[in-house]
């Protein structure tokens, strides 16, 4: 008589089938947790140079756009804009280096604030509806510097935008090196022999993500635009933005 047994629980068989699903199963979901972190953090990284971009288009532009101010413009240059902090009598633009710009301005009133978030005080605007009152108002003097090693745009010594990978300044002055409004040409701080002839400026940026190895290849459109050869570019994987504004000195259109 042959005696039969029930059999209980699962055979080998079934446990690695099972082994086998489950396995499946923890690498798709693993696989779709890291895809969805990746495209977070890419995300993140977009939203950051986005915001990086409107704050250097909202500084530099608030500031370049006061150069040459005059609180009465019927006055002359030299009248207000003494010699004093290496500017000549009536000179308000002086190109340093480079990547470094100072100007001159007159501020119009207490809540002028400058990029680097100074003010004038109270007692230089005793009378502040008195157009006259302001006229012997000292000039506010702006440097907007780009330090390359630390990647940082700066106004004044203070720290204004970080993360900041190029800068350059581009300089309007007329084609025949007039006052002639015929047509304006872009140089560089090398080619700029007169300052007092910049009747508009370009600024171009290139900004990166504060995380690296966000991007799939390092191939970036932005990053031909500042580097020609291949080994001057960045190693790292970043998210890269390119930022390019042209402000007219309407301050100086007519002088």
């Amino acid at each position: 008589m042959i005696n039969r047994f029930n059999q209980f629980g699962l055979s080998m068989i079934e446990l690695l089938v099972a082994l086998a699903i489950s396995s499946f199963l923890i690498l798709g979901v693993t696989q779709i947790y890291i895809d969805n972190k990746k495209s977070y953090y890419f995300q993140q990284g977009q939203a950051e140079n986005n915001d990086t971009s409107r704050f250097i288009i909202y500084t530099l532009d608030n500031e370049l756009q006061k150069i040459g101010y005059r609180r009465r413009p019927d006055l002359k240059y030299e009248s207000i804009f003494k010699a004093s902090d290496g500017f000549a009598k009536g000179e308000v633009i002086k190109v340093d280096a480079e990547n470094k710009l100072r100007f001159r301005y007159q501020p119009h009133s207490t809540e002028d604030y400058a990029c680097d978030g100074s003010s004038v005080s109270e007692s230089d605007f005793s009378d502040i509806n008195s157009i006259y009152k302001g006229v012997n108002l000292l000039p506010r003097v702006v440097t907007i510097e780009f330090d390359k090693d630390s990647g940082v745009l700066k106004c004044n010594g203070d720290e204004v935008v970080s993360n900041v990978t190029e800068f350059s300044f581009l300089y309007a002055i007329p084609v025949n090196n007039t006052n002639s409004r015929a047509g304006l040409k872009y140089v560089t701080f090398d080619d700029l022999t007169n300052a007092n002839k910049v009747k508009g400026i370009r600024y171009r940026a290139l900004i990166s993500s504060n995380m690296k190895n966000l991007a799939d290849f390092e191939d970036s459109k932005a990053l031909d635009t500042f580097y020609k050869e291949v080994d001057d570019k960045p190693d790292s994987r970043a998210i890269y933005q390119l930022v390019n504004k042209t402000v007219m000195l309407r301050n100086l259109t007519s002088w």
